[in-house]
């Protein structure tokens, strides 16, 4: 599995696939455009947040309780859409692992395991 960095930011990663996954959620929606807009200013203050802890105060950033490195990015939108990334080498570099739209806690939980196994492919902790 491939890390691709983000060109616009300075600590931002995601795993080869993360893009196209993203886009195909929401393209049969309408909301690809807007919600990809709302992920641009949630990922502009996780990567000049200077660490995780202080990314946690953002209203759309948080930790996934009971999950070691797992945090999540909520997109406001009807769809509710979420960004799931874990922090790799220190508290600054992120790596967005998987997407998914939340409609129940199904959905939060096989998008853990999805995450989990990303990780564990990546041999991040």
């Amino acid at each position: 599995m491939e890390l691709i960095k983000l060109e616009d930011y300075n600590n931002i990663y995601e795993v080869q696939g993360f893009e196209l996954e993203f886009k195909n959620l929401l393209k049969k929606s309408g909301e690809y455009q807007a919600c990809k807009k709302k992920l641009k200013f949630n990922l502009s203050f996780l990567d000049n947040s200077g660490g995780v802890q202080k990314a946690l105060l953002h209203k759309n950033i948080e930790k996934l309780s009971d999950e070691k490195n797992l945090y999540s990015i909520r997109n406001i939108s009807s769809l509710n859409p979420r960004t799931i990334f874990c922090c790799a080498v220190d508290d600054n570099t992120y790596i967005l692992l998987t997407s998914f739209l939340e409609k129940s806690t199904s959905d939060y939980e096989k998008a853990i395991v999805l995450a989990k196994n990303i990780k564990k492919a990546l041999d991040i902790d």
